[in-house]
């Protein structure tokens, strides 16, 4: 556990470093740096990307999850999250809704 804090701490200051603005909104649904939303953690914490361009959101593995720009991309930790953001569910990969 003090390993990963550790890992996230040093992430965010090497960020922060080179001009990253970070803010968490919400119990760490997603991140945004800069203005560009991308995961700092691995998959298993990011289980659902979303698209700012046409809020849909998508399960991590997703085809089209993996052809938004990073600069478009929000992760989401759970689908209720995603659903109280104003994102909808994907008619590709359907993930579950709240």
């Amino acid at each position: 556990m003090k390993r990963k804090i550790l890992s996230l701490f040093l992430t965010l200051l090497i960020l922060i470093s080179i001009g990253g603005v970070v803010s968490v909104v919400g119990a760490a649904s997603h991140v945004t740096l800069g203005g560009a939303s991308k995961s700092m953690v691995k998959k298993e914490s990011c289980p659902y990307v979303g698209c700012k361009c046409n809020h849909v959101y998508h399960y991590a593995d997703c085809y089209y999850a993996s052809l938004i720009r990073p600069e478009l991309r929000v992760c989401f930790t759970s689908p209720c999250d995603a659903q109280a953001a104003g994102y909808t569910p994907c008619e590709h990969c359907h993930p579950p809704v709240c």
